[in-house]
């Protein structure tokens, strides 16, 4: 049963939530300036970073694997 380790969801508070938002915001906007767009899949990774699914550790790895890179 190990292997139905769920993945633990921390609880952020309100300020934590809005600084990775805005920070997700303006990482978007720096990718935009340089003629790069987030897919909708990608966009879930992000929204996941923000409500405290998953650290940034995770988001870079998982990006990392949508796109073939390691």
């Amino acid at each position: 049963m190990d292997d139905l380790v769920q993945p633990t969801i921390v609880k952020l508070s309100a300020a934590e939530i809005d600084r990775r938002r805005e920070a997700v915001s303006q990482a978007a906007a720096n990718a935009r300036l340089e003629g790069q767009f987030s897919s909708p899949e990608s966009e879930a990774i992000f929204d996941r970073y923000v409500q405290g699914e998953l650290e940034i550790g995770e988001v870079i790895s998982l990006l990392k694997e949508r796109h073939g890179l390691r």
